[in-house]
Protein backbone atom coordinates (compact mmCIF):
# COMPACT_ATOMS: atom_id res chain seq x y z
CA UNK A 1 0.00 0.00 0.00
CA UNK A 2 0.80 3.39 -0.89
CA UNK A 3 2.18 6.03 2.01
CA UNK A 4 -0.25 8.48 2.95
CA UNK A 5 1.32 11.86 2.55
CA UNK A 6 1.86 14.13 5.49
CA UNK A 7 -0.61 17.15 6.54
CA UNK A 8 2.45 19.37 5.15
CA UNK A 9 3.25 17.23 1.61
CA UNK A 10 -0.69 17.89 1.37
CA UNK A 11 -0.64 21.42 1.52
CA UNK A 12 2.71 21.59 -0.54
CA UNK A 13 0.99 20.05 -3.62
CA UNK A 14 -2.00 21.71 -3.12
CA UNK A 15 -0.01 25.22 -2.99
CA UNK A 16 1.90 24.00 -5.83
CA UNK A 17 -1.11 23.58 -7.64
CA UNK A 18 -2.46 26.66 -7.03
CA UNK A 19 0.27 28.18 -8.37
CA UNK A 20 0.18 26.11 -11.58
CA UNK A 21 -3.20 27.49 -12.01
CA UNK A 22 -2.16 31.24 -11.48
CA UNK A 23 0.67 30.50 -13.80
CA UNK A 24 -1.34 29.19 -16.56
CA UNK A 25 -4.41 32.15 -16.00
CA UNK A 26 -1.43 34.34 -16.31
CA UNK A 27 -1.14 33.21 -20.41
CA UNK A 28 -2.81 34.98 -23.09
CA UNK A 29 -5.80 33.37 -23.85
CA UNK A 30 -4.98 31.86 -27.27
CA UNK A 31 -1.70 30.24 -25.33
CA UNK A 32 -4.27 29.00 -22.57
CA UNK A 33 -6.68 27.34 -24.58
CA UNK A 34 -4.38 25.78 -27.04
CA UNK A 35 -2.63 24.53 -23.97
CA UNK A 36 -5.61 23.07 -22.23
CA UNK A 37 -7.27 21.37 -25.65
CA UNK A 38 -3.91 19.90 -26.26
CA UNK A 39 -3.86 18.52 -22.73
CA UNK A 40 -7.40 17.26 -22.61
CA UNK A 41 -6.94 15.43 -26.33
CA UNK A 42 -3.17 13.90 -25.92
CA UNK A 43 -4.42 12.07 -28.96
CA UNK A 44 -5.22 14.54 -31.70
CA UNK A 45 -2.46 15.61 -33.71
CA UNK A 46 -0.90 19.30 -33.53
CA UNK A 47 -1.94 19.90 -37.40
CA UNK A 48 -5.54 19.24 -36.53
CA UNK A 49 -5.26 21.39 -33.73
CA UNK A 50 -3.92 23.83 -35.80
CA UNK A 51 -6.38 23.90 -37.75
CA UNK A 52 -8.86 24.39 -35.01
CA UNK A 53 -7.04 27.49 -33.67
CA UNK A 54 -6.39 28.93 -37.18
CA UNK A 55 -2.69 29.07 -36.11
CA UNK A 56 0.46 26.73 -38.25
CA UNK A 57 1.52 23.50 -36.84
CA UNK A 58 4.89 25.27 -35.43
CA UNK A 59 2.83 27.80 -33.78
CA UNK A 60 1.15 25.09 -31.54
CA UNK A 61 4.80 23.46 -30.61
CA UNK A 62 5.78 26.97 -29.78
CA UNK A 63 2.30 27.77 -27.48
CA UNK A 64 3.09 24.36 -26.04
CA UNK A 65 6.67 24.35 -25.30
CA UNK A 66 6.26 28.36 -24.11
CA UNK A 67 3.47 27.08 -21.33
CA UNK A 68 5.54 24.22 -20.31
CA UNK A 69 8.47 26.50 -19.49
CA UNK A 70 6.43 28.75 -17.81
CA UNK A 71 5.16 26.16 -15.57
CA UNK A 72 8.38 24.18 -15.20
CA UNK A 73 9.83 27.55 -13.63
CA UNK A 74 7.02 27.89 -11.72
CA UNK A 75 7.80 24.39 -9.78
CA UNK A 76 11.35 24.93 -10.19
CA UNK A 77 10.41 28.06 -7.17
CA UNK A 78 7.96 26.10 -5.74
CA UNK A 79 11.60 23.72 -4.56
CA UNK A 80 13.34 24.52 -1.26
Amino acid sequence: PAATPTPDARLGATESLARLEAVLASCPPTSRAVFEFVYAHPDVEYRTIAERFGLSHQRIKQIVCEVRARLRRALEEDQP
